[in-house]
């Protein structure tokens, strides 16, 4: 059974950045049925997310702030948003964190080669979105020398892969990690809401495909959801489906999915895995 390494605070290493990591356990459950979080280690920013062992798979998630949206930020230093200032320290901390698996979220178009030579001097193979007509992509790094690349696909705003790798056993073990940055405005919780959902039925076809119980497979959902733990997105996720003319607590007059359309739910048993040691939420709106 693979246990999973993931950073506390990663919010903090960017600036306005709101993520969480999500993942499923197989044949670990209490008795209530979700999934046990016992075997998951939490890892505080500054530490390595060096794996021990083979039973082990760090990941880390990483919204390291397109340029393109930096310079849109007037309430912060714009000497600190510099990419000559911030490219240096994004690319040591990468390296510093050492994680099996990285996934980042708004990596820009116009400096994309320089994150696929970064990631391969950091001794990374990566995938990535085809940034045709995109100002920023989602980006996952993968360790070669632990993991190999089955499957990938890209949604609008999820990139999504499977990676194999032996365990202690030497049997060969199956995960999935989609990396999302789901839409950002909080007046769009349906298009968000699409998004995840987009995203879990592209794993299970491909699950289904490969003959394959979804229900029984390693998935880990990480990056930038932009959604709070009230909102539909996060309680997709957590309990497994939503209701018909289901509303936002914020938008209590916006029906994010209509009567008549019956309930949503899909086949995982996801834990946040930041539930014992939670991050604050933040979303910064511009007023005009």
């Amino acid at each position: 059974m693979a246990r999973w390494w993931l950073p506390v605070g990663l919010a903090s290493a960017v600036l306005a950045a709101a993520g969480a990591i999500w993942h499923k356990l197989i044949n670990q459950r209490d008795t209530d049925g979700s999934a046990d979080c016992s075997d998951l280690q939490i890892v505080h920013k500054g530490q390595s997310l060096t794996a021990a062992h083979a039973d082990e798979i760090s990941i880390l998630s990483y919204n390291v702030l397109a340029e393109v949206f930096a310079s849109r930020l007037d309430y912060a230093d714009a000497a600190i948003l510099s990419w000559q200032y911030r490219w240096p320290l994004i690319q040591q901390l990468i390296r510093s964190w050492d994680a099996d698996i990285a996934t980042l979220q708004e990596v820009d178009v116009l400096w994309l080669q320089d994150y696929l030579d970064f990631a391969a001097g950091a001794g990374y193979e990566a995938v990535h979105q085809d940034p045709k007509g995109k100002q920023a992509i989602c980006m996952t790094l993968y360790k070669p020398s632990k993991l190999k690349l089955w499957w990938q696909d890209a949604r609008s705003r999820t990139l999504l892969a499977a990676f194999l790798f032996l365990d202690s056993t030497a049997a060969t073990q199956v995960i999935y990690v989609a990396n999302c940055h789901l839409e950002g405005s909080p007046y769009k919780p349906q298009e968000r809401l699409n998004q995840i959902r987009s995203t879990l039925n592209s794993l299970q076809r491909h699950q289904i495909a490969e003959r394959l119980s979804p229900s029984d497979c390693h998935v880990v959902i990480a990056g930038d959801l932009n959604s709070g733990q009230q909102e539909g997105v996060v309680k997709f996720l957590s309990q497994g489906w939503l209701p018909e003319n289901y509303r936002e607590p914020h938008l209590p007059h916006h029906v994010v999915l209509q009567e008549g359309g019956g309930d949503i739910s899909h086949p995982y048993f996801f834990a946040d895995a930041y539930a014992r040691h939670p991050l604050p939420f933040t979303r910064k709106v511009r007023t005009q």
